[in-house]
């Protein structure tokens, strides 16, 4: 097949005839090594042996060499379905009325847990890290910091891949109708409306529903661009 690969942002995206555009294209990992023995058996991606409390990654081809043959598709950031749906309820003077967006089934390349989780550098990091490998802590899916990353832990992975699914409540609206009470007007709506009140996903960033740049070879790429805030809207509509 004809392969077309991008890099963008430490990440790789594959494209081949036939397939789902722009599939995230890494390495899988199979947890970290407990064992200094196996992990020494294998040449990392950084073509250094691998060591206690480093990623084990997928050895496709099982040669004992982790490179550019073992890379695969590790995601897709294109949804299965996506869209909205809108609902009104209306009871006496008053109106209800609630608009829900969602996205099923696309992958998310976290990149803001990407630098906060890598720890090869002195800038600040995620929580997360206290459950990183140690040898008190040996079961941790999490490495152990190295300053500088020479053995190639923090490569483009399904580490960093996510779901991005979400269901949000992007919009809700009250509003109260009162009985015309004078001939100045014809009429008079008071209203409260509320965006991005609530999301349901088990991404672990800002936002699940986000755009980092109009172009589809940045898609599902979370660059950690201001999210969509919560805000309540109280107003009078007056028709004279």
């Amino acid at each position: 097949k004809s392969r077309i690969i991008n890099d963008v942002h430490e990440a790789q995206y594959v494209n081949e005839k036939g397939e789902a555009l722009n599939m995230f294209y890494g390495y899988k990992t199979n947890g970290t090594y407990a064992d200094d023995n196996e992990a020494a058996s294998v040449s990392g991606p950084y073509g250094l042996p691998m060591t206690q409390g480093d990623v084990r990654f997928v050895d496709a081809n099982t040669d004992n060499v982790i490179d550019e043959n073992d890379k695969t598709v590790i995601g897709n950031p294109n949804p299965d379905l996506y869209g909205g749906f809108f609902t009104t309820l209306t009871i006496k003077n008053f109106e209800f009325s609630a608009l829900f967006t969602y996205s099923l089934g696309n992958d998310i390349y976290n990149y803001v847990r990407f630098k906060a989780e890598s720890m090869d550098q002195f800038y600040n990091q995620s929580t997360t890290i206290n459950d990183r490998w140690t040898s008190s802590n040996t079961g941790s899916d999490i490495p152990k910091a190295v300053y500088g990353d020479y053995r190639g832990n923090t490569v483009f992975s399904e580490r960093w891949i996510e779901d991005g699914s979400y269901l949000r409540l992007k919009e809700v609206t009250i509003s109260y109708i009162p009985p015309k009470f004078s001939k100045l007007y014809r009429d008079l709506t008071v209203f409260i409306t509320a965006s991005n009140l609530y999301t349901l996903t088990e991404y672990s960033g800002y936002d699940p529903e986000f755009l980092y740049q109009n172009n589809l070879y940045y898609m599902g790429l979370d660059f950690g661009k201001i999210p969509n805030t919560r805000s309540v809207i109280v107003g009078i509509k007056l028709a004279l």
